[in-house]
């Protein structure tokens, strides 16, 4: 918490590439959007895929992502310097109440569609 609250930028997983992922959605994203931390996303995160904003810097899923776009994290880490994610923006996308339930519609379309729905 402490590292989180005195950050300015925070950076999702680098090397998802080496797994051959593209898609994601790990925790330390979610936990640094929560304390306000604008991200560098180098994958496409699975809540945040079409999310245009300020806050999120998008590298490529690449083995050079970093090494390739080194001033561009510079400048945005410069940009971002004192300022926080606008919750509203996320709260929406990241939230587990809102997602249960469109996990529970999904497995219930899944059952009503075999018949076995009550």
């Amino acid at each position: 918490m402490k590292i989180l609250a005195g950050a300015d930028v925070s950076c999702g997983s680098l090397a998802l590439h080496r797994n051959n992922m593209q898609e994601a959605s790990p925790l330390k994203v979610r936990e640094s959007l929560a304390y306000g931390v604008p991200m560098i996303l180098p994958f496409m995160d699975t809540d945040l895929y079409d999310l245009d904003a300020g806050f999120l810097l998008r590298l490529p899923n690449t083995e050079d992502n970093v090494q390739s776009n080194v001033r561009q994290i510079r400048e945005f880490a410069y940009r971002m310097q004192g300022r926080r994610v606008d919750r509203r923006m996320i709260a929406s996308r990241l939230d587990q109440r809102r997602k249960e339930q469109a996990r529970l519609a999904f497995f219930s379309q899944i059952l009503e569609s075999r018949g076995k729905n009550p």
